[in-house]
């Protein structure tokens, strides 16, 4: 019984894109701070910085937040979803290792994995 209920459940590593993808159509950049963990900068943020000269500055003082959760592979899905929406993206990270980036995630990721739940439920209450 306690099987098929974990059955429906959606995990973050569902709907993950994986670190193999990371080279994405998007504004924002995700980076690692060591040892503080994970932030992102927006893409004209960091061009704009790059032209102002401000390349002799520490890339953490022109970043648009200093510390962005990570998410586990594991975790159910409604966690990303809690997320989501304040951050642009955020990184899922290997519970054994906090520095190995497995995947990203966004809000457009997690609602994708949601609707394509209600569509399987959808098709089933139909059949």
């Amino acid at each position: 019984m306690e099987e098929q209920r974990e059955e429906g459940v959606l995990r973050v590593e569902d709907a993950m894109r994986p670190a193999t993808d990371l080279i994405l159509e998007t504004d924002v950049v995700l980076l690692r701070q060591h040892p503080t963990g994970w932030s992102y900068i927006r893409r004209q943020k960091l061009e704009a910085g790059i032209r102002e000269a401000k390349g002799e500055l520490p890339l953490g003082s022109i970043l648009d937040h200093r510390a962005v959760p990570a998410l586990r592979p594991d975790l159910p899905l409604d966690t990303a979803l809690c997320y989501a929406d304040r951050w642009p993206l955020l990184p899922v990270v290997s519970r054994a290792d906090f520095r190995q980036l497995e995947g990203i995630i966004s809000q457009s990721d997690v609602l994708k994995s949601q609707s394509d739940v209600l569509k399987r439920y959808r098709d089933f209450a139909e059949a």
